[in-house]
């Protein structure tokens, strides 16, 4: 637990608390701000990970992926991970129930994955990826991230 503290302390502006894969923040100002959106999002992404059958969970994250690879310009997961294995440490702003999180995380296990989102559903999302060691996520405004200028690699 000391080393992650440690790693953190150089990412973060302020000290963090850490209990098991979820990162905790002091920045209740910015939830204030967000109530309306974290309260909507908070609703839906808990509604559909209830409701889902594991096949439409599937069918959902491999549309993504295909769709990421469109937006980004990647032609397949292989060239996806290698560029994410020259990265240190990646962000995922606005991660909802942590599907990129995690497969950014599968991807490059040498990373430093961290998701972050202001809805409930980080919640679900650390609970589902507990296992997965170099994924952390946090609660929270990702206007007022609280991390340091230039330690991201990848966002």
């Amino acid at each position: 637990m000391k080393d992650k503290i440690e790693l953190f302390k150089g990412i973060f502006k302020k000290n963090i608390e850490i209990n098991g894969n979820i990162l905790i923040l002091n920045n209740s100002s910015s939830f204030e701000n967000q109530e309306q959106t974290k309260e909507a999002f908070s609703e839906k992404w808990n509604t559909w990970f209830i409701k889902s059958e594991d096949r439409d969970k599937k069918n959902l994250y491999e549309y993504q992926k295909r769709w990421y690879f469109e937006l980004y310009g990647f032609r397949d997961e292989k060239e996806f991970r290698r560029f994410l294995n020259s990265k240190k440490i990646i962000f995922d702003a606005g991660c909802g129930l942590g599907f990129k999180s995690k497969w950014f995380a599968d991807l490059s296990p040498n990373s430093l994955v961290i998701g972050m989102d202001i809805s409930d559903s980080v919640l679900i999302a650390a609970k589902e990826y507990f296992d997965t060691k170099n994924l952390f996520f946090i609660k929270g405004d990702i206007s007022d991230t609280f991390i340091k200028d230039n330690v991201i690699d990848y966002i």
